[in-house]
């Protein structure tokens, strides 16, 4: 069992560990021919496999010196914590924005006819009396309407992206934080992107941008990929009890839905949690319809698959 708190309400329940941040088909895609295509779970799977004994080993010796991870190790770390910035909830909601976004950019408000007849030439289309009407409504009412891509636009470029992450994030210098004490909690999105100053909790920003990017292994393990290109062999640290506090704030800062501890513990006591940020934020002077973007989405679920 494990506690989930809600990022936005600080609701707090218990739930088996299976069932607490799964969603059913979230990576099941739709091919050419219209069939479900469960093949992104495969790969998944394969990398989520292919880590799983490496972070056991760190986490069960916490040495690296006595068991030193080999450069195949390094690499399955890295793509499996690339795929994990990628693959998530807030990633697709992401997706779904931008997705929004260019359509208000490419569907402009209020147009006349010559104006929908330009469009629709633009994109290839016969402009008809029927195909002129429907363009002229929608674009009437384009400021009220949220687009919403099919799960497959995100689906499509989670690997490639994940495959861009993996060259940051191979380069960066890695070290293993230890506590004493079994401290720390994790979260939906447990990469987090630490910066060393001007960037509020919550608020996302690049890879290639962030002084640390951490990992919570385990209530006493913290991964940390540092800054710079790597040199040696990774290293152990023991941390400082004092840092936990600091610590958890920026994990649970960095959930998108759920935060994630010990049923018996309450690691978020004392801790004041800033209101979550944007996904990420759009200057689109012109574009009212947009403005929403640049505050948390008021919606945080995403499209779902449906059989």
């Amino acid at each position: 069992m494990i506690a989930v708190v809600d990022r936005v309400t600080g609701k707090r329940h218990v739930a088996p560990i299976s069932d607490a941040i799964v969603e059913k088909d979230f990576y099941t895609s739709i091919d050419n021919d219209g069939a479900f295509d469960g093949r992104s779970d495969h790969l998944l799977t394969w990398i989520e496999g292919n880590v799983a004994p490496v972070m056991e080993r760190i986490v069960r010796l916490g040495l690296f010196q006595r068991f030193p991870l080999q450069p195949v190790d390094v690499g399955n770390i890295c793509l499996f914590l690339a795929f994990q910035i990628t693959r998530g909830r807030a990633a697709r909601r992401m997706a779904e924005l931008m997705g929004d976004t260019y359509m208000h950019i490419m569907v402009p408000k209020d147009m006349d006819e010559d104006q929908a007849v330009a469009w629709l030439r633009t994109g290839g289309h016969e402009p008809t009396t029927e195909t002129i009407a429907q363009v002229r409504a929608i674009s009437e009412i384009v400021d009220d309407i949220e687009f919403v891509p099919d799960p497959n636009a995100h689906i499509g470029t989670m690997g490639r992206v994940a495959l861009s992450l993996f060259e940051e994030l191979i380069c960066r210098p890695l070290y293993l934080a230890v506590y004493d004490e079994p401290s720390l909690l994790t979260c939906d999105e447990p990469v987090v992107l630490y910066f060393d100053e001007g960037r509020p909790l919550g608020h996302r920003a690049g890879v290639a941008l962030a002084d640390q990017i951490w990992f919570p292994m385990s209530p006493r393990h913290l991964l940390i990929l540092g800054r710079g290109d790597r040199y040696g062999p990774p290293r152990r640290l023991d941390a400082d009890p004092a840092s936990v506090d600091y610590v958890n704030l920026r994990i649970a800062a960095n959930a998108y839905e759920s935060i994630l501890m010990h049923p018996d513990q309450d690691h978020l006591a004392g801790i004041e949690l800033p209101p979550p940020g944007p996904l990420y934020t759009v200057n689109a002077p012109g574009f009212p319809a947009l403005e929403r973007h640049n505050h948390a989405p008021q919606r945080r679920r995403t499209q779902r698959r449906r059989r």
